[in-house]
């Protein structure tokens, strides 16, 4: 096999299901042609390439991609790649259902798009062209196909997953090799302690600083190798990191990451997970070496407060910042703004340093980039326009005015896919790959205005916010996804960035933490429940029900903490005394109860309730009380 053909193979694999975008325009020719065919989508993706004038070796692998059995070893490679990507999907949801979006747990998409709102196939008729570069492809199918569905019997796979995956899985069988999946998480807790008001840029910017570190660790590592890491890295948010690669690169990678945590100085965590050998998984955290540090001795950093030799320390302003401290708030700076970056060999002033790696990190297109990535692009056409691979960092910088902090386990939505003994790949990156989009358009949906996005990637969410009202709203929003939450006041930031992520770690079950009170979920349904029941009974609306029991529980709420332990009689005897007291609010607050209510004794039903709920009443009127006094 030659090297044309080795390219022509990458590019037939990466293109080789475009023609599945016709499923959401039912009236386009080239769909109304080939429908009835049972391979009409590779026919499509042929002849879709034929009209942009593709080599014929690229049409034919395309087109035939399905045969069987295939006639060349070039399609018997892309059919095994393509063949074991599909079967890490062996589920089918539903029927069929044409022009469908991609819908995930986090909101359902509403309509068919490009990842900025556009038209992808306008997108792709103007602007797929042949003799192009692999990563101008990558940047305009990453683009207009992670909304779609790669089948359009299940939800929740994207399409660009399948192409890229498929790609991915391709570029290690045509080497020999047998490909892992490499899952990696930047621990910064401990690092972003240092954030404090008057340096509120460390938060920003150690995300954003470890973002283009773990980009660069797997640029460095298939630096001089068969691979390109812009088809062999398959989901990327600013602390979490999906790769596709070789076994036999597994261990030069973490020699980079190791690298990385002495730059950064966090913990790595690395996941490897092998695709052939029934999921088997090896997990392994990466510690930054121990410095020891004499105190007193040299110049003590003005930020993280650490004593390093007058070389490691420059003048940053009116302060003393040790070399990794600048580097973080340099970082900062890039927040927010639509610019290229890219990934260089080399130590170069004015950029993102990496001295471990021997990397630097420069703004704009560079000759002899590593890696480039076009970071927050305003527009589709601007993406493939620049044919540079896009992602959206919804990282904000911190608000003194915004007093809450409310932190999103996104995680629980992935860890279970992770937990069970035959794994959905696809479902898993599909949602690592677009929960981060997907979580800034559920806001929206939500009509969630004031709060700035502290940290958002497959891991945690962490707003900050106004009120307790509207953390709660989220958390409540959440909760019905089995998704946890933490909710706290706001502190010196980076203690309460520290605080927050700690308290979500020890989540056992779906559950609301607000300050220290802990919510759960099967508490949050019964209350509800019991809520209705109780306004049903009573014959009062929802509102005036959660007064009553609030009232209820303040006054009450020593004698309920009780009921736990409580022998028969003490408990006969707090029945008696949440009737009475019902009762009497129900006088004082001259409630009328409805009509129908005089054929029977109203306390009589209201008893059975009680009864019925008499083991989690405390529980429930806690829930209740937290929920809505808020």
């Amino acid at each position: 096999m030659n090297i044309v053909n080795k390219e022509e193979l990458i590019y037939a694999a990466l293109l080789h299901d475009i023609g599945k975008i016709f499923h959401y325009y039912t009236e386009h020719p080239l769909y109304k042609k080939w429908k009835g065919h049972k391979w009409w989508h590779a026919y499509a993706s042929a002849e879709l390439l034929r009209l942009k004038k593709f080599p014929d070796n690229i049409v034919d692998l395309v087109k035939n991609h399905h045969e069987d059995p295939p006639k060349s070893c070039l399609l018997k490679l892309i059919k095994r790649a393509d063949t074991l990507d599909a079967s890490f999907r062996r589920h089918f949801e539903t029927k069929e259902v044409k022009g469908k979006p991609i819908s995930l747990p986090i909101i359902p998409t509403k309509r068919a798009s490009s990842l900025h709102g556009e038209d992808p196939l306008k997108i792709i008729m103007n602007y797929l062209k042949p003799k192009k570069s692999l990563e101008y492809y990558i940047a305009q199918i990453k683009e207009c196909t992670s909304l779609l569905r790669a089948d359009q019997r299940i939800s929740d796979i994207s399409l660009y997953v399948h192409l890229i995956l498929t790609t991915a899985i391709l570029s290690c069988l045509m080497n020999d090799e047998e490909p892992y999946v490499i899952i990696i998480e930047c621990d910064t807790r401990e690092r972003a302690r240092f954030a404090t008001i008057e340096r509120v840029e460390y938060l920003s910017g150690l995300q954003i600083y470890a973002y283009f570190g773990l980009l660069a660790s797997i640029a460095r590592t298939l630096q001089g190798t068969p691979y390109n890491p812009s088809i062999h890295i398959i989901s990327e948010s600013p602390l979490h990191i999906i790769v596709l690669m070789p076994r036999s690169l597994i261990n030069k990678l973490k020699e980079n990451l190791k690298k990385l945590s002495k730059d950064i100085n966090t913990k790595i965590k690395v996941v490897v997970i092998s695709l052939l050998r029934a999921y088997r998984k090896d997990e392994e955290i990466i510690e930054p070496e121990m410095k020891l540090v004499v105190w007193g001795k040299g110049v003590a950093c003005s930020y993280c407060k650490e004593y390093r030799p007058q070389s490691e320390v420059i003048k940053f302003g009116r302060y003393n910042v040790c070399y990794q401290c600048a580097q973080i708030t340099m970082a900062h700076k890039y927040l927010g703004k639509s610019r290229i970056f890219s990934i260089v060999e080399g130590i170069y002033k004015g950029g993102l340093v990496y001295r471990s790696l021997n990397i630097s990190v420069l703004t704009g297109k560079a000759n002899k980039a590593l890696l480039m990535r076009y970071i927050n692009p305003k527009t589709s056409e601007d993406i493939v326009r620049e044919g540079v691979i896009a992602t959206d960092l919804i990282i904000q910088s911190y608000r003194k005015d915004l007093k809450v902090w409310i932190l999103i386990r996104l995680e629980d939505l992935i860890k279970k896919i992770l937990d069970k003994k035959e794994i959905k790949f696809h479902k898993y990156i599909s949602l690592c790959h677009l929960i981060v989009p997907l979580f800034k358009e559920y806001l929206t949906h939500e009509h969630i205005d004031n709060y700035s996005i502290i940290r958002c990637d497959p891991i945690y969410a962490i707003l900050q916010v106004e009120d307790e009202s509207i953390a709660l709203k989220i958390a409540h929003s959440m909760l019905t996804r089995n998704i946890s939450s933490v909710i706290t006041r706001a502190g010196s930031p980076g203690i309460t960035y520290l605080k927050i992520i700690n308290k979500a770690e020890n989540i056992k079950e779906p559950s609301i933490i607000i300050n220290e009170e802990i919510i759960k979920k099967e508490y949050i349904e019964k209350a509800e429940l019991f809520l209705k029941r109780l306004s049903t009974i009573l014959g009062i609306e929802i509102e005036k029900a959660t007064k009553l029991v609030s009232k209820v529980f303040i006054n009450l709420y020593s004698r309920l903490s009780r009921l736990k332990n409580a022998d028969a009689l003490e408990r006969a005897l707090i029945k008696s005394e949440l009737l009475c007291m019902i009762s009497e609010i129900l006088k004082s607050e001259t409630i009328t109860l409805f009509p129908f209510y005089e054929l029977r004794d109203p306390r009589e039903t209201l008893s059975e309730i009680v009864e019925e709920s008499l083991d989690d009443m405390y529980e429930l009127l806690n829930t209740i009380y937290i929920l809505y006094n808020i």
